[in-house]
């Protein structure tokens, strides 16, 4: 038993090896670059980067004369997407004129869209970009909403989340 007392400094309890394993395990995690403090949330700059979540078009409006990408010559229409590539970078294929003179635009990431909607000129030409309908105007439905609600007071309850219009679906 004295043994046992004089060796008491070699002994370790349960605890001690519990601790031990938490020490070890948090250095290798301040250690490991990839790791992310937040499992399943993204930081700003991927969400920034990343693809988009719609396949929308921006749509560019030429401001100053001729105020259309229809009366633009060919070189002139070239001359302007490279401005716009230089600007902006790459966008995804399927940028195409339109016969009401705009210019649909399909950017790679959420950054590039926004670099693209704050867009004012490109070389000479004053520009506009708004978002497609189609990303500005959303429909989404609601089930199981009790009869004796009015369509009023529904939308008194929904508005704060951007609805604009409530419609019943007649059975």
């Amino acid at each position: 038993m004295a043994e046992n007392l004089a060796n008491s400094d070699s002994l370790s309890t349960p605890i001690d090896h519990t601790m031990e394993g938490i020490e070890e395990g948090n250095a290798k995690r301040r250690l490991n670059h990839n790791h992310d403090p937040r499992p399943h949330h993204s930081r700003l700059v991927d969400t920034l980067n990343s693809p988009l979540e719609s396949g929308a078009p921006v749509i560019v409006n030429l401001v100053s004369e001729p105020q259309s990408f229809d009366r633009l010559s060919l070189l002139e229409k070239k001359q302007f997407i490279n401005g716009l590539i230089n600007t902006i970078g790459q966008v995804k294929d399927g940028t195409k004129w339109t016969r009401q003179g705009q210019l649909y635009i399909y950017p790679t990431s959420n950054r590039q869209k926004k670099q693209l909607l704050e867009l004012k000129a490109v070389k000479e030409f004053q520009i506009s970009c708004n978002l497609a309908k189609s990303e500005i105007n959303v429909k989404g439905v609601i089930y199981n909403v009790p009869i004796n609600n009015s369509d009023a007071d529904l939308l008194e309850l929904v508005s704060s989340q951007g609805v604009t219009h409530v419609h019943r679906f007649q059975s």
